[in-house]
């Protein structure tokens, strides 16, 4: 089990040959139905992994604490390499996903997400039918929570000290198009819906540097509407303060 989902019925057939690990992976069960077939190589410097899934039914929790389950149902082809996650290369597909949280569902025909990755440079995208998001820089992925932490005091200037120097990364430019009205947006605004939109950022992280810029088109917000905004956000060197425009 994990975080209070039970995988009991899980079935496993591997086998290892000259350093590859090939194995199904197969559950028929009420809480899920999924199958998996998988090949990891060690036979290079980096480990490679490869798999072929059919998700029917797969329920998970983020945390233990949750109370709404969360239920993802797709195929999927999965091609990575690399021995950690911040040299991780590689893309996941997926087709026919369908993703539901706490009774919405957010349906998506597909859904594919790449990295690559270098010594000082990290690249994430993420395209599916209804957006495109694109996470560039100098940057270390397992970070980025921790960014967006720091991004959000930096704007309202509260408690930053406390997580200045626990962060290595340098910089990091975020750009997101959508490319019409998604379920997927009111996810994380209530009530927030819009036609289309652009979005970038870009954060030199040891300098606080922000540039801002927006594009959206149809957007409504609880009682307010507004059919065109641009915006441009950005702060001058060495200055707390933030220009709006």
């Amino acid at each position: 089990s994990y975080n209070g989902i039970s995988y009991q019925n899980t079935e496993i057939k591997g086998q290892i040959a000259e350093n590859i690990f090939s194995c199904k992976i197969m559950n028929q069960s009420y809480e899920n139905e999924f199958f998996a077939d998988a090949i990891l190589d060690f036979q290079n410097e980096k480990t490679s992994i490869s798999v072929t899934s059919d998700i029917q039914k797969l329920n998970f929790k983020f945390n233990p604490e949750d109370s709404s389950k969360t239920t993802l149902a797709c195929k999927g082809d999965f091609k990575l390499i690399g021995n950690s996650f911040e040299e991780l290369d590689g893309q996941i597909n997926l087709e026919y996903l369908n993703y539901t949280f706490d009774h919405k569902q957010f349906p998506f025909n597909h859904f594919k997400i790449s990295k690559t990755s270098s010594k000082e440079r990290q690249d994430i995208k993420v395209i599916s039918d209804e957006f495109e998001l694109s996470i560039s820089g100098d940057y270390f992925p397992n970070e980025l929570p921790l960014i967006a932490q720091k991004l959000i005091q930096r704007i309202d200037q509260k408690d930053q000290l406390s997580i200045d120097s626990n962060i290595l990364s340098r910089d990091i430019d975020l750009t997101l198009k959508v490319s019409k009205n998604s379920p997927i947006v009111s996810q994380f605004v209530d009530n927030l819906s819009l036609e289309s939109g652009f979005f970038s950022l870009n954060y030199n992280i040891e300098t606080e540097n922000i540039s801002s810029n927006h594009n959206i088109v149809g957007l409504r917000f609880e009682n307010i509407s507004a059919p065109h905004i641009i915006a441009n956000i950005q702060n001058e060197q060495d200055s707390k303060a933030l220009n709006f425009n």
